[in-house]
Parts: structure tokens; C-alpha cells; sequence
């Protein structure tokens, strides 16, 4: 009789608790990816809608070798993300961007917890490591 008196006040309980949110992508981030010839720094402005995930990509000041920094922020190039997806924490997205009148696409893999996040840029069959954090 006891042990179903606590499973019923203990059920009563669970019932009475508020949901948990699942975690949100949206919002700014930053990610950072060592490549053999320069550092990737890349800015993201994500909007998460259900499995869906759009926003943009900007590339930081000397983010790429050889390359000068734009006078402002407002010189630096917003890329929209293109077949973003998201399913629980895992997350996937795309981007373009043009490399002297040809175009390169690079594939974001990686799985977010919290402010924090890590996995791959793919660009040109090479696969990268990266880690980010939210915030900007």
C-alpha cells in the first residue's frame, strides 16, 4: 500500500513539472577551424524554425591567408545558409561563396550543446575539424 501511495504521489509530481525546452541553435555564434595553410574564423547568425535552419555565414578579418581585412564590418560578406537542417542537437548547413569568378561550397556537420559546439566544414573533399561558441 505504501510503495502505491509514493508511486502515485511521485506520478502526481512528474505530471506537475514544466517541460523542458529543447535546446535552441538560434542566435550568434562563432566557429573557429585550423586548415593547413590559415585559420577559418566564420561568424553565424542562425534562426532555428522547428528542423529548419537558415541565417547567414560571415567571414572575420584575417580569417584567410593573404587575404587584407575589410576596412569596416560593413565590407564583410553575409552568405545565406543554404539546406540548413537541425534534428535534436545535431545540425547541418551550407554555404557559398565566390573564389575569383568560381563558386565554393563548404558543408557544416556538427552537433551544439548549450553555448558550445564542434564538428566538420567539408570544402573541396577536404574535411575539416571546428569548434564554436555562441555569442558575438
Amino acid at each position: 500500500m505504501r510503495v502505491a501511495t509514493v508511486l502515485a504521489a511521485f506520478g502526481t509530481l512528474a505530471l506537475a513539472a514544466p517541460a523542458i525546452d529543447a535546446q535552441e541553435i538560434s542566435g550568434a555564434w562563432q566557429i573557429v577551424s585550423e586548415t593547413p595553410r590559415n585559420t577559418l574564423l566564420l561568424d553565424l547568425d542562425l534562426q532555428q524554425d522547428g528542423a529548419a535552419l537558415t541565417g547567414t555565414v560571415v567571414p572575420r578579418p584575417g580569417g584567410r591567408a593573404g587575404q587584407p581585412a575589410p576596412e569596416s564590418e560593413d565590407e564583410r560578406p553575409a552568405l545565406d545558409i543554404q539546406d540548413g537542417s537541425v534534428d535534436g542537437s545535431a545540425f547541418s548547413f551550407a554555404f557559398a561563396f565566390d573564389a575569383g569568378g568560381r563558386e565554393i561550397r563548404m558543408v557544416v556537420n556538427g552537433h551544439f550543446a548549450g553555448d558550445s559546439m564542434e564538428g566538420t566544414i567539408q570544402i573541396r573533399g577536404q574535411e575539416r575539424p571546428f569548434e564554436g561558441q555562441r555569442g558575438g
